[in-house]
């Protein structure tokens, strides 16, 4: 599919046709899938008159001709018809433009029971992600150790993230806040990582046990802080440092990982503080 690039108010649009021809006997019930991007206009002619669908990351959920995470637009093709389709999108931010823009038809059946079956599991694993931050919020109240409150804190992050990642955000959290739900990830990370971080100096006791690593950690801490206050300024003014931020957020969160798996190693087998091995499990669950 070749793609034509103009612009409109400063903004970059792409734009390209098809044609669909129905050759069946009968109506079909179908979902036009597209590559994720900012916002993607389709207008379908069947020679009779012109339908306006949208779709898009930009758009709130119930101005999406289709109402779902997925950038897809739903239609019906009657039988013995041909239509001409006009598609253009614009990307707005740079996460939202696609190196090459892939467009689906399935029909509608076919749609609908792949996504049931990613609400069904996505759906028992955030509510087991709930179940832990719950049951470790009521240890902390218990024994007032602000480790848990960090480790409840750090779940939650987890518990957030993947709802952004899997959709159920903007679905059912945020529907009215696209342009959250195309920041937080530069935002909830870096604090689910800084949680991490409290987590692991606090309960393994860093500063004392292992002062070198220790350093390391702080490090992190500073590093994590900066790219959160990065991500909170760029969302608040509207910069689009996020193909920036997505990449150092990424790698800052490997390092995190990185540390804590060894600082939970140095404190059992090294150190050999027996609470560390609580930390390596906690830390596997997540």
């Amino acid at each position: 599919m070749q793609w034509t690039k103009t612009s409109n108010k400063g903004f970059t649009i792409y734009q390209s046709n098809i044609s669909l021809n129905n050759e069946s006997s009968f109506d079909q019930d179908l979902v036009m899938s597209f590559t994720k991007s900012g916002i993607i206009k389709v207008i379908i002619d069947d020679g009779i008159q012109k339908k306006q669908y949208l779709t898009g990351a930009l758009l709130p959920l119930a101005n999406r001709s289709h109402p779902t995470n997925i950038n897809a637009i739903r239609f019906i093709l009657t039988r013995g018809a041909v239509y001409s389709i006009a598609l253009s999108y614009e990307p707005r931010y740079g996460i939202y433009d696609p190196k090459t823009m892939q467009v689906s038809i399935n029909s509608t059946t076919s749609f609908e029971q792949a996504d049931t079956r990613r609400l069904f599991w996505q759906g028992i694993f955030l509510g087991t992600i709930l179940v832990m931050a719950l049951y470790n919020l009521f240890i902390f109240y218990g024994v007032r150790d602000v480790s848990y409150l960090y480790y409840v804190l750090s779940i939650v992050g987890l518990g957030v993230y993947l709802a952004f990642y899997y959709g159920f955000g903007i679905e059912y959290l945020w529907p009215s806040f696209p342009r959250w739900d195309t920041f937080c990830y530069a935002i909830i990370v870096p604090f689910t990582n800084l949680a991490r971080l409290f987590f692991t100096r606090s309960y393994l006791n860093t500063a004392l046990l292992m002062p070198k690593l220790n350093k390391l950690l702080n490090l992190l801490i500073v590093s994590c802080g900066l790219l959160l206050l990065i991500g909170l300024v760029s969302f608040i003014y509207n910069i689009d440092t996020l193909q920036l931020l997505i990449t150092g957020v990424g790698l800052v969160g490997i390092l995190v990982l990185i540390l804590m798996l060894a600082a939970g190693l140095i404190a059992y087998y090294i150190d050999h503080y027996e609470p560390a091995k609580y930390f390596i499990t906690a830390n596997a669950l997540l």
